[in-house]
């Protein structure tokens, strides 16, 4: 079965179809840009002028707080969504049947379909344009009583001084997001023009993108682990939480920094080690999502089947 899968991210919308029995993007569109607000008109127009495949369903995600009982985004503060009755929404330009999942959900589920992971349970950390999250108890997601679980990028309960889009003061979201990581490193850029991270920034500050510091980090710059260490101290806290809570098989990283790679888990694994109890911590293995950018849009299509019984 062919499924039109849709990741809406805080930035850019990806668009795929995907054959479900091979488990393969047959095609794939140019990534554009997400308009905000309570309208899915401009996605469609999209669709119906790009989208040459044939396809039998369409999947999405969306960042933020999706009632799977209403159907419906509650909210997502960096779209500008509220009460957004999405499937409805894509009601009106398609009569095609229409699946919806949380962004962080969907990626996790792609890891899990795509590669055919072993691990009983996991927690997925998805840093983009917001920090969103997902839970895998054995080997199902874990949605909640509201469908709300995993949204870890939020409560103020962190204690770091940028304020969130939510409202909140102390999430992590703003800090340890892919956005946040980045706004830390052009901070400090800024502030240390002179440095190696100045001088990068300053050769072409539009280009900047945290992939461009890996010689950096390879060099072991100061300024640069720094910044890294100050914006991912507040999510290795939430890991700890969720390793205690929890006890998962492993925890991914997934979004733009886990391009990174290697030198992001470290940098991650060397602040954990600063807890005074590493029994159960060290046991739980700290891993980079294997299919970046694509595995929400292999979730959507494993979110398809899995509502339909078509495995």
């Amino acid at each position: 079965m062919k499924i039109l899968s849709i990741d809406i991210g805080g930035t850019t919308t990806k668009i795929a179809v995907i054959c479900s029995e091979t488990k393969k993007i047959i095609a794939k569109y140019e990534a554009i840009k997400t308009q905000k607000g309570n309208s899915l008109k401009w996605l469609f127009y999209y669709i119906d002028n790009n989208v040459k495949e044939t396809y039998k369903v369409i999947s999405l995600c969306i960042p933020g707080f999706y009632s799977k009982e209403k159907q419906m985004i509650i909210s997502a503060f960096n779209l500008g969504y509220k009460n957004f009755k999405v499937v409805n929404e894509c009601k009106k330009y398609s009569n095609k049947k229409v699946f919806v999942t949380n962004d962080a959900n969907a990626a996790s589920l792609g890891e899990f379909w795509k590669s055919n992971l072993k691990y009983n349970n996991a927690i997925f950390y998805i840093l983009g344009t917001g920090l969103g999250g997902a839970i895998i108890i054995d080997k199902k997601i874990y949605e909640g009583s509201l469908g709300f679980a995993g949204e870890f990028g939020h409560g103020p309960f962190y204690k770091d001084k940028v304020k969130c889009n939510c409202g909140n003061e102390h999430c992590i979201e703003p800090v340890s997001s892919g956005t946040g990581i980045t706004n830390n490193l052009i901070l400090n850029a800024k502030n240390n023009p002179n440095s190696e991270l100045g001088k990068l920034y300053k050769s072409d500050p539009k280009k900047f993108s945290i992939e461009k510091i890996t010689p950096l980090i390879k060099k072991n710059d100061k300024l640069v682990n720094k910044s890294l260490r100050e914006s991912l101290t507040p999510l290795v806290n939430n890991i700890v939480v969720m390793i205690y809570a929890l006890n998962p098989d492993a925890v991914f990283i997934g979004g733009g920094p886990s391009k990174l790679g290697d030198d992001l888990i470290n940098i991650i694994k060397s602040i954990l080690k600063e807890n005074k109890n590493l029994s159960l911590i060290e046991k739980t293995k700290i891993l980079i999502s294997k299919h970046g950018n694509d595995s929400a849009l292999y979730g959507c299509a494993y979110n398809a089947l899995s509502k339909m019984n078509s495995f």
